[in-house]
């Protein structure tokens, strides 16, 4: 794991200088479908201390560290704010709602949107905009939306609504479907 880690140490100096990222993201799946696929002692003392290598280096290079990591793991969050990681992309499979509540100050989560489909009324989309702004559109708690699962199987309203309605918790500012009434 030590050169396993040096290697993605070298990498990291080579995006910053040859192609100046931001984001430096790290695969690294730690769950099955239903429960973790090691436990926390055995992530803490083999994984963990170079999760946080890479994590202070991406740091000190000014970057942000994304970590995909599959399977039903919100159990594993802790660690992964221990680390230092800033963003976990996991699988809907996990209560990110609890995740967010817990430790969005200090760990950014990706969210999947509602799946409506594409016959969803204007209505059905702007009331699963509102619920999922009331859930994850939290100040202080900052949140990615995954954009595959918002377009993937709904009309291009819920990105749009979600948008709006996210400003307008955010900001104060008026939704387009308020605007129009």
């Amino acid at each position: 794991f030590s050169q396993l880690c040096d290697l993605y140490l070298d990498y990291v100096d080579h995006f910053k200088e040859h192609f100046d990222v931001d984001v430096i993201e790290l695969h690294d799946d730690w769950g099955s479908q239903t429960a973790p696929l090691l436990s926390e002692g055995t992530i803490r003392a083999m994984i963990l201390p170079y999760v946080k290598r890479v994590a202070s280096h991406v740091h000190e290079k000014g970057m942000f560290l994304e970590l995909h990591s599959c399977g039903k793991i919100e159990c594993l969050v802790p660690l992964m704010v221990e680390a230092g990681v800033d963003l976990w992309m996991g699988q809907d499979v996990n209560d990110k709602k609890s995740v967010v509540d817990a430790y969005g100050d200090r760990l950014m989560v990706e969210v999947e949107a509602p799946e409506l489909g594409e016959d969803a009324t204007d209505e059905e989309v702007w009331r699963a905009a509102e619920r999922f702004v009331e859930d994850y559109v939290v100040p202080g708690k900052p949140v990615a939306l995954s954009i595959y699962s918002a377009a993937r199987a709904n009309r291009p309203l819920l990105t749009q609504a979600l948008y709006e309605l996210s400003r307008k918790k955010l900001c104060g500012a008026a939704s387009g479907q308020e605007a129009a009434k």
